[in-house]
């Protein structure tokens, strides 16, 4: 069954838009990036009715853990995802956040709304 599909059945939608946002975090171009803050965001929702948290399309580091919390404190899921993975999450219920990379990592998250919420 395709994503949006899922999605919409689960949520009761008709229609839907779908935001795609592209994020590259390169800690080696930039000396001004650190490790330990290039994921500012911490736990948080995009204020979407679904999100694909992180759909990885390259990554040469380490660290950038995903991670989907019950609360600010309770982790339900951890991974390193490899190129081509990513996570399908409620973003009414659920956090999500990522650990810091040190390296070069691309993702893109992409968030599902009813269109008419938009």
């Amino acid at each position: 069954m395709p994503l949006a599909e899922i999605v919409m059945r689960k949520h009761k939608m008709r229609e839907m838009m779908i935001r795609l946002h592209l994020i590259t975090t390169d800690t080696n171009q930039s000396p001004f990036v650190l490790p330990d803050s290039n994921y500012p965001d911490g736990r948080h929702t995009d204020n979407s009715r679904a999100v694909v948290s992180a759909f990885v399309t390259a990554f040469e580091g380490t660290g950038g853990e995903s991670r989907v919390f019950s609360d600010a404190e309770t982790c339900l899921y951890a991974a390193t995802l490899r190129v081509g993975e990513g996570i399908l999450q409620d973003d009414q219920k659920l956090l999500h956040g990522v650990t810091p990379v040190t390296g070069k990592r691309t993702i893109i998250g992409l968030d599902f709304d009813p269109e008419e919420q938009l």
